[in-house]
């Protein structure tokens, strides 16, 4: 079993994709503005991007979303989201051991990503 169907809610998908193409690295899979629905795609992973009431989903945008990405190049993927201006936060140490940082998108939603 896996879980799948992973969606964000966003304002514009135009902003939001760019956003997540450029700054984070996905691929563009589909987008279709009139749907208010994008897919995209990193490292297998992929995820909708939804305008709520449109394309998928009524959640508003902002705060932080319910899961985290798993990431194998934990430290040179937060190095380059450094570098690239990304608002970032720190890498922290959890109390259980697991290493995090989260950035937030152009609509305020809080992401986390996790070393593997």
């Amino acid at each position: 079993m896996y879980i799948n169907g992973h969606r964000i809610p966003v304002s514009n998908i135009s902003i939001a994709t760019d956003f997540y193409h450029r700054q984070l690295g996905f691929t563009i899979v589909f987008q279709a503005e009139e749907y208010g629905w994008a897919s995209i795609q990193r490292n297998g992973a992929e995820i909708g991007l939804y305008v709520p009431g449109k394309g998928g989903g009524t959640r508003s945008p902002g705060g932080s979303i319910d899961f985290s990405f798993v990431i194998a190049d934990f430290d040179n993927y937060h190095a380059m989201l450094v570098k690239s201006g990304a608002n970032v936060g720190e890498i922290i140490e959890t109390n259980d051991g697991m290493k995090v940082f989260d950035i937030t998108d152009p609509d305020g939603n809080e992401i986390v990503f996790r070393k593997e």
